[in-house]
């Protein structure tokens, strides 16, 4: 019993400590020092929230002039319906019933971050995930690049 629980543990232990490989980040974005944010996702919030992020950082000046930065960090939504809810309220007598019912969409949204060396316009990086109310996708996507790039200097 205390074996087959030691074996259990080991492996619960090793699983949660290992980490996803990952494929090399291009050199360009390890070496860059300015970034441009352009915002196409209609809302200023993600610019800000993504300003912040790298504010934090400090790996990267944010510039306003496209042409000043190395890298572009264009930012993007889509938002997706994914069904209805219905509510429906019926009142009636003896002689006669009415319905009456709205229906509403459940909608659910995505930020994505492509990461496009301006010179080439080639796109470096991409990633993307869904946003709610209690978590913000775009700090979460700063967080993991920034990850990546602390994990791979670290092996080099």
């Amino acid at each position: 019993m205390k074996a087959a629980f030691v074996v259990i543990f080991l492996l619960s232990t090793i699983l949660l400590n290992a980490k996803d490989k990952h494929a090399p980040l291009p050199e360009a974005i390890l070496s860059s020092k300015t970034v441009f944010i352009d915002n196409h996702a209609g809302r200023a919030e993600f610019a800000d929230r993504r300003y912040d992020e790298l504010t934090k950082w400090g790996k990267y000046a944010v510039v306003s002039d496209p042409q000043k930065a190395d890298l572009i960090f264009r930012i993007t939504t889509e938002i997706h319906t994914v069904g209805y809810t219905s509510h429906a309220l019926a009142t009636g007598d003896e002689n006669s019933a009415y319905a009456n019912g709205t229906s509403t969409a459940i909608q659910k949204g995505t930020t994505y971050l492509q990461v496009v060396d301006r010179k080439s316009s080639d796109i470096l990086w991409s990633q993307g995930r869904p946003y709610g109310m209690f978590h913000s996708a775009t700090r979460s996507i700063i967080k993991e690049l920034r990850e990546r790039i602390e994990e791979q200097q670290k092996q080099q």
